[in-house]
């Protein structure tokens, strides 16, 4: 008997309600690559913390040279609030306002 096999079709991830396809997990979905600040285009880079040991620091915005680098080996909320806060940095350079705190 030669039954042939039908080839399977690929199923495809359903729509959420918001229309939105289910996106795959990965540490780096939704990190973005770059960050416009008015005029001014940053690079984003998320680098592993011991690419950064020397500063000490999670994340550091240089507004020279237009990068925010922010350490990847964090819980995803604490990278986020380290995101935000190199943000303000650009945000604080770009509007030429006065940092108050020290870090």
């Amino acid at each position: 008997m030669n039954a042939k096999l039908k080839p399977r079709k690929q199923t495809r991830s359903k729509p959420s309600r918001t229309g939105r396809r289910a996106a795959k997990a990965s540490s780096t979905v939704g990190r973005p690559d770059e960050l416009k600040v008015l005029n001014l285009t940053y690079k984003v880079i998320f680098s592993s913390q011991d690419e950064m040991i020397v500063s000490g620091a999670m994340g550091f915005c240089s507004v020279d040279a237009q990068l925010i680098v922010v350490a990847e080996d964090q819980a995803n909320d604490a990278m986020q609030d380290t995101f935000l806060h190199e943000v303000m940095h650009a945000l604080t350079a770009a509007f030429d306002l006065k940092e108050k705190d020290k870090e």
